[in-house]
């Protein structure tokens, strides 16, 4: 019978995606994670994890294994989660929040100066993915994530979904830009070409859903799932692009664009806190909610 502590350190390592990782969030040394990865590649005669960059990536029979084990793992741990009473002021536990990174300027570092006061032990980690709403939901649904932060509402009926937060949407251009300065009307957003901010499984661009009035499709030059991109991009040409207010305000120390408000109407970008209804009686999630709630106001 294969050791239960082993398939815990496998679980890390696929969680965390490095041998530093997973020894981070176990507490104990890497040269450690180190051997118990080669014991279960021995164990399992595949290599589990192959190199890439700086970070680990599953093998093919690593995620198969992974969706077999997790919900064992989560049964074993649950139980004690769920029936213990979480105490923040003394609580080691790690908390894992999957969410687009174009989200982590707005909240994270203050999550961290916040939790820290109350939960000086506690560790929370970033699920390390693509901006993709689909690995998101399968983070919360698999349990690599306790919670989910997105634009998106997943609509699962195994979600809870919370609106937690609304951003405002503006226009940005090129400081110097050669024909917009000090307005932006409706005719000149139409007649600039864009730089859009797409996501890989919503089939138009992220704010094109939030217009009020109909505005005739612009020519997107250049699209990135990540909205910081945009913000170069454009200020290094005469593309114009729509990005969350708060992205701009985290950035304008730098003087690299210049903000307009939009020639038209458009709803604010909601912003959603998600948790499986699994969790809902893991006072340690409910307490990590109340934490990321209070990070956003």
């Amino acid at each position: 019978m294969i050791d239960l502590n082993l398939l815990k350190t496998f679980s890390a390592i696929y969680k965390t995606g490095s041998v530093r990782g997973a020894s981070e969030i176990m507490n104990i040394t890497s040269s450690a994670v180190s051997h118990a990865l080669s014991k279960l590649r021995n164990e399992y005669n595949n290599p589990l994890f192959v190199r890439e960059g700086r970070g680990l990536k599953p093998t093919i029979y690593a995620v198969e294994l992974y969706k077999e084990i997790t919900p064992h793992l989560t049964a074993l741990e649950g139980t004690k989660k769920i029936f213990e009473t979480f105490n923040p002021g003394t609580s080691d536990r790690t908390f894992f929040i999957a969410g687009d990174s174009d989200l982590d300027l707005w909240y994270f570092q203050k999550l961290l100066k916040i939790s820290k006061l109350a939960a000086p032990n506690v560790n929370i980690v970033k699920f390390r993915s693509e901006n993709c709403e689909d690995i998101f939901n399968n983070a919360l649904s698999m349990r690599k994530a306790d919670v989910l932060i997105s634009f998106v509402n997943p609509e699962n009926r195994s979600f809870i979904v919370e609106q937690v937060a609304t951003d405002k949407m503006v226009a940005i251009a090129n400081k110097n830009h050669s024909r917009i300065n000090g307005q932006l009307t409706l005719q000149a957003f139409l007649n600039e070409e864009h730089v859009g901010w797409s996501r890989p499984n919503i089939d138009r661009t992220t704010f094109e859903g939030l217009i009020q009035d109909k505005v005739p499709n612009v020519n997107v030059k250049y699209g990135s799932t990540a909205a910081m991109n945009l913000i170069f991009m454009v200020s290094e040409s005469d593309w114009l692009s729509v990005i969350p207010e708060y992205l701009y305000d985290k950035t304008k120390g730098l003087d690299l664009v210049q903000r307009f408000e939009l020639p038209f109407n458009c709803d604010d970008l909601p912003l959603y806190l998600i948790n499986h209804n699994a969790t809902e009686k893991d006072m340690g999630v409910q307490w990590l909610k109340g934490v990321i709630r209070e990070s956003f106001n």
